[in-house]
């Protein structure tokens, strides 16, 4: 007769006891990192904000501004010919900037028309050497910088603002906004 002790039971429930407490422990992890991870966009706003000074040149903001999602350009003018406003996404490290002209001044209260030149860069460097030579460009005064991570609800913006010599003057904070 072979029966068994009672205390061969025991293991048997410390073994369920690990296992759920395994499981809780990668639970805990995988919602940790979940929560983690929507705070990236912020993160990466803050680093790019702690990088840019009063006095950079556009390249210059590009050349430190991280790994932004889209870049505006904005308060450019509003004249016949000039640049009205320009936006950058950043995809996949291929920088594709759609620069948007006025093609017509309307009179008060109707709409304008834009024509749109699309141009496609190879990286960051060749983004900023394009954009700064073009002098519409540099007539912008307002950049707005959004980070965005494929995924994750929230975004983070903040603004750079420029002064008649295309230099950077002054920054706002970072913004999260879902």
């Amino acid at each position: 007769m072979s029966a068994a002790p009672p205390s061969a039971a025991k293991p048997a429930g410390r073994r369920w006891l690990r296992g759920c407490l395994v499981w809780l422990v990668v639970g805990l992890a995988v919602v940790g990192a979940c929560v983690w991870h929507l705070g990236e966009p912020a993160r990466r706003a803050a680093a790019a904000h702690a990088a840019l000074r009063p006095g950079m040149a556009l390249h210059d903001v590009l050349a430190v501004s991280g790994d932004w999602f889209t870049l505006s350009g904005r308060t450019c003018g509003s004249k016949t010919g000039e640049l009205a406003f320009y936006s950058i996404l950043n995809t996949s490290g291929h920088p594709g900037v759609v620069l948007s002209k006025y093609v017509v001044v309307p009179p008060p209260g109707q709409a304008g028309s834009y024509e749109e030149e699309n141009l496609r860069f190879d990286d960051r460097a060749s983004l900023a050497a394009g954009l700064s030579s073009r002098p519409d460009v540099g007539a912008c005064r307002e950049l707005v910088i959004t980070y965005l991570v494929p995924g994750v609800p929230p975004r983070s913006t903040f603004r750079v603002f420029l002064g008649p010599d295309g230099r950077v003057e002054r920054l706002s904070d970072p913004h999260s906004w879902d």
